[in-house]
């Protein structure tokens, strides 16, 4: 086996991991130290870090090396290339080295520091068994590294492995693009931030809007397939679904690469720094804008603008902007701007009509622009009905439709939010009333 002080060359990540060099320390000294090292060190992965859910055939320490392996920031294979020999000639041999690490008996480990092996099983470390967030995420991941969970029992062959594990990394990534599939860019100082628990609405939660959906999985699937794709725009009234849109697109399509990263308006200067960042990952990202639209006197447009032209820092093929908005073009005119006297100061643009055109064309250069209306009475019912099948609400037809319009008439009218938040509302009567029966 090589030194504990070798680096290692491909999972590099693992020099600086304090378990694995306590293992690797383990096997040749026998010293109860390093076993209380390894020890803490699974607790703490247990309680603290969510991890995946595994079969019981795969132990916590075996978890907690599939962890490291495949969410600490490794290359990557981009799609349909392949690897340098010098990189796979380095995940063989480190390989090699894991297997041994990976077979390693944690009981005389355990038995050194005066504990039974139960103390690591599945019923003590529970935490392991729950992982909160996004469920379809965590049992498609727990899929892929059981997969490779079988490969470590069953092959010897390091070569053979080695391309086992060059198709889990094309196909899962590593580092947190592997481990979530939705972002928030956080500045520069924090960078992306994983959301633990995004917004679990899927297409198949959508009602109405056919066309416009139809267009936007359209455009979404020629990205993460690698075809020629547009920025989207998502404008129309609010509370039509425009937002709900673009997150369900990520449980759709975060199985086949693609990623969602929220940006904040504030935020669109750092435009470089975020595609530096994603550039040589082998996902798909989609920079979010949500609620897009720009006041007078505020510039941020003119970033948007050179974010969508193209500037010095090009976009790579790997990320596009989608963006929704209730205003069409994006930027809030005046009257001012079009020459017309206000109250208030006169506008004195000596170039006024570059500056309307410049501010109305913003909208123009996204690729695909797709406008959702308030939805009717019968699609608002439809909208309601739907949702309401989905929550599992015994109610009659007729009922449900009777209260639905009065709800509209009293509170926000007819959108799918407003929709949502009747059944919403329903839901907890319902339950509310259920609980006092019960209770009686």
């Amino acid at each position: 086996m090589p030194s504990i002080l070798a680096p290692w060359m491909f999972f590099h990540g693992l020099s600086d991991d304090p378990a694995v060099a306590a293992a690797e320390d383990w096997i040749e000294t026998k010293n109860p130290e390093v076993a209380a090292t390894w020890f803490r060190a699974l607790l703490r992965f247990a309680a603290e870090e969510d991890p995946i859910p595994l079969p019981s055939t795969v132990s916590l320490w075996q978890s907690y090396l599939l962890h490291r392996l495949f969410f600490s920031t490794f290359p990557s294979p981009d799609e349909g290339k392949e690897w340098h020999r010098a990189l796979q000639g380095g995940l063989a041999a480190d390989l090699r080295r894991l297997r041994p690490l990976y077979h390693l008996d944690p009981a005389p480990l355990l038995e050194s520091l005066g504990l039974r092996p139960e103390v690591l099983s599945p019923d003590f470390t529970s935490a392991a068994s729950t992982a909160r967030g996004n469920t379809l995420l965590n049992q498609w991941l727990s899929d892929r590294l059981t997969e490779v969970a079988r490969s470590l029992e069953t092959t010897e062959d390091c070569a053979i492995l080695a391309d086992l594990f060059t198709r889990a990394f094309r196909s899962m990534g590593s580092g947190p693009a592997a481990r979530h599939w939705v972002f928030k860019w956080e500045g520069p100082s924090r960078g992306l931030a994983p959301v633990i628990e995004p917004d679990p609405i899927t297409v198949a939660d959508l009602v109405g809007y056919e066309r416009q959906r139809k267009q936007v999985l359209q455009n979404t699937e020629q990205f993460v397939l690698g075809l020629p794709a547009n920025n989207v725009l998502l404008y129309g009234d609010r509370g039509t679904g425009k937002s709900s849109l673009v997150k369900a697109l990520v449980h759709e399509f975060g199985a086949r690469g693609l990623r969602l990263v929220e940006v904040a308006r504030r935020d669109l200067g750092d435009f470089p720094l975020i595609v530096r960042l994603l550039r040589r990952r082998p996902q798909k990202f989609i920079l979010f804008f949500d609620d897009l639209s720009f006041s007078e006197g505020e510039t941020f447009y003119k970033d948007l603008k050179t974010l969508l032209e193209g500037g010095v820092e090009r976009r790579p093929n790997n990320v596009l902007l989608y963006a929704t908005s209730n205003r069409r073009h994006l930027v809030n005119e005046r009257f001012s701007d079009r020459g017309w006297p206000t109250r208030g100061d006169e506008e004195d643009d000596l170039h006024l009509e570059d500056t309307v055109q410049e501010k109305l064309s913003l909208a123009d250069r996204f690729g695909l622009t797709v406008s959702f209306l308030s939805p009717d009475q019968e699609l608002f019912l439809e909208m309601v009905g739907h949702m309401a099948k989905r929550a599992g609400l015994e109610i009659e037809e007729d009922s449900l439709r009777r209260l639905a319009l009065q709800w509209e008439r009293r509170h926000n009218g007819r959108s799918g939010r407003s929709a949502r938040q009747f059944v919403d509302h329903l839901a907890g009567e319902l339950a509310l009333e259920k609980k006092k029966v019960d209770l009686r």
